[in-house]
């Protein structure tokens, strides 16, 4: 056969397939996807465009989209946002590759500055790297709240540990604090223990610094190191303000009642943010037959009651003989049956997870008993007696 026959066929061959190379190809180039691989890079993202711009005047829409020039991580943590001043609907937070896209849903104030602080909720995809203390701001008015402050705080126990140390802005009516709820302007320090806030509106305002452990912008923890200026500042528009702050460990740290929680039926969790040395328990649900119990940190309390029908209880606590807390809970509750008969046996028995194979899967795990041996059940809830009078019948199936 001759040469140039023999590559016009073998041409022919390899062409039957370019449709499908072309095809993948094109599919490839569609989507648009972060790149993988290749050199690590720490830098946090950066904004490229926004639209409106940052800083906007006379904003009145519902839609703010922000692109950056590398991808971000598709979910943002919700609690590393805070809005000044307060919406009264939190807005919904969109990603898309390197876009974020953020849906307002509430109706704006007339002539106020609206800062969005993202904290370190915005990262980059491939290493994480967050982008510290950026802020989007915009204006409902012809005028940006132009206040602001700046300056240095110190970690006391740590002086090398200079960063991530919040530095919080209250305003002077507000009723609660940094120990109860989050600041109203705030930002964090870098690696030279700097911090600025800008565009602050005019007023009075108390301020703190926080070594946020738990990462919820509040003073809650007894190993979380706070600061405070002894004076109130006042700021004006355009006035820049420089001070600086300490945090350290405070000498009166307590344990602080968290939170009391409905788990199940005739249970409650009870949580501290510290270890308890006593407590002195009192509840409208209590009986006799009631059981308190404190996990091994000594920071939190598992109260099993008896009356498992109840919607609400009330709680009554004292820790350490002086710190007292009271609280009402919404339980979780068992219903009557359809003949209003109470469902008094609320038990069940709990199999034993094992893990299996693997791809470590779990099942229940129906042990084989021996007739030699003691039946050890696993209960839900605690037994306060049982009826040895009654026979337990044990029953074996195919399964």
């Amino acid at each position: 056969m001759p040469l140039r026959v023999f590559k016009l066929r073998s041409a022919l061959k390899y062409l039957r397939f370019a449709p499908v190379i072309l095809f993948f190809l094109i599919s490839s180039c569609a989507n648009e996807a972060p790149p993988t691989g290749g050199k690590r890079e720490m830098e946090p993202p950066t904004v490229k465009e926004s639209n409106p711009p940052n800083k906007s005047l006379n904003f009145h829409d519902t839609k703010i989209k922000i692109r950056f020039k590398k991808y971000i991580q598709q979910t943002l943590d919700p609690k590393e946002i805070l809005i000044s001043p307060p919406m009264e609907k939190n807005p919904k937070f969109f990603v898309n590759g390197k876009s974020l896209s953020i849906l307002l849903q509430s109706k704006l104030k007339d002539s106020t500055t609206y800062t969005i602080n993202f904290g370190d909720a915005i990262k980059d995809n491939n290493e994480g790297t967050p982008l510290k203390n950026f802020s989007f701001v915009f204006a409902t008015g012809n005028n940006l709240d132009s206040a602001s402050v700046s300056g240095m705080v110190y970690n006391v126990k740590d002086p090398k540990a200079a960063e991530d140390i919040i530095v919080a802005l209250y305003p002077l009516d507000s009723v609660d604090g940094i120990g109860h709820s989050k600041p109203y302007y705030f930002a964090k320090s870098d690696k030279q223990a700097a911090f600025k806030i800008n565009n602050i509106h005019s007023g009075s305002y108390r301020v703190y610094a926080l070594k946020d452990e738990n990462l919820n912008y509040k003073y809650d923890q007894a190993n979380e190191l706070v600061g405070f200026l002894d004076s109130v500042i006042t700021l004006i528009d355009s006035s820049k303000l420089t001070f600086n702050m300490s945090a350290f460990e405070s000498k009166n740290a307590r344990p602080k009642f968290v939170d009391a929680s409905a788990i199940a039926p005739g249970k409650i969790l009870i949580t501290y943010n510290a270890p308890i040395k006593t407590l002195k328990f009192n509840s409208d649900l209590l009986s006799p037959k009631d059981i308190v119990e404190i996990n091994n940190t000594n920071d939190s309390i598992i109260y099993w009651f008896s009356n498992s029908y109840v919607i609400k209880g009330k709680l009554e606590l004292t820790v350490n003989d002086t710190i007292r807390d009271s609280t009402r809970v919404d339980l979780k509750y068992l219903s009557n049956d359809t003949i209003n008969n109470r469902k008094l046996y609320p038990l069940r028995i709990e199999s034993q997870e094992i893990k299996q194979d693997s791809l470590r899967k779990t099942q229940s795990n129906k042990p084989v008993l021996s007739p030699f041996k003691p039946i050890i059940s696993n209960l839900s809830r605690p037994v306060v007696s049982i009826d040895s009078n009654k026979r337990l019948y044990v029953l074996n199936d195919s399964t």
